[in-house]
């Protein structure tokens, strides 16, 4: 979150509203809200993203009863165990595809 420029280009590419970025002025400033439950890892915000904010892993430790439940602000991604150990600043190439493995299909973006 601390790399992110409030670019909104991943909020104008995710296909179902996914990521909403919203002014908050008790904050003063942007803020952004993942409806995780909505994702469908199609990985488009990562790539558009011109900061590497975005890397989306395997880690899906995640269960819930409702889809409800899936929608994070902020503040409540930093109560999130895998979440807490990520440091945004830390220099490291994202994964992109890598999730695909070896041999296993291309991946084709339009």
């Amino acid at each position: 979150q601390e790399r992110c420029i409030w670019c909104r280009q991943c909020e104008n590419v995710c296909p179902n509203d996914t990521i909403q970025i919203v002014t908050d002025d008790q904050r003063n400033g942007e803020q952004y809200n993942l409806h995780i439950g909505q994702c469908i890892y199609c990985r488009l915000c990562e790539e558009v993203c011109p900061v590497d904010a975005i890397i989306l892993t395997q880690n899906f430790e995640w269960t819930a009863d409702t889809k409800d439940e899936f929608a994070l602000d902020q503040e409540q991604l930093k109560n999130v165990p895998w979440y807490k150990d990520i440091d945004p600043l830390e220099a490291r190439e994202p994964d992109r595809g890598s999730w695909v493995g070896e041999g296993e299909g291309e991946v084709d973006y339009q």
